[in-house]
């Protein structure tokens, strides 16, 4: 469904609707989606969004960027964060503040 929407996003499925530790699923997240970045030709951003009381993240937001994009400038990246990461072409990788600054009002996952 996520993938002929204008704005694909969905959360990834969390196991009993426990909070595990991102970092320990984060390696197999972006692998499955560096694979499937290949075969739709798509790019992917992954946002964790941190729980304020517990400083653990709560839940990831995934935005499917495709190659048509109809992201608006502001909402595709978010404006702060920890541990933004990007899967473009098959290869995936973590912004640090600075690039995620930088990128603030691109539409596309690679390129302004």
């Amino acid at each position: 469904m996520a993938h002929r929407s204008n704005y694909p996003t969905f959360d990834l499925p969390r196991p009993d609707g426990k909070a595990s530790l991102w970092s320990q699923e984060k390696k197999k997240w972006l692998s499955a989606a560096a694979r499937l970045s290949a075969e739709f030709d798509h790019d992917y951003i992954f946002e964790p969004i941190v729980n304020v009381e517990t400083d653990e993240v709560s839940r990831v937001k995934v935005k499917i960027v495709k190659k048509v994009s109809a992201w608006a400038p502001e909402r595709l990246f978010p404006r702060d964060g920890q541990g933004v990461c990007v899967v473009i072409r098959g290869r995936s990788g973590t912004l640090s503040r600075h690039e995620l600054r930088q990128r603030r009002r691109w539409r596309w996952a690679d390129r302004a």
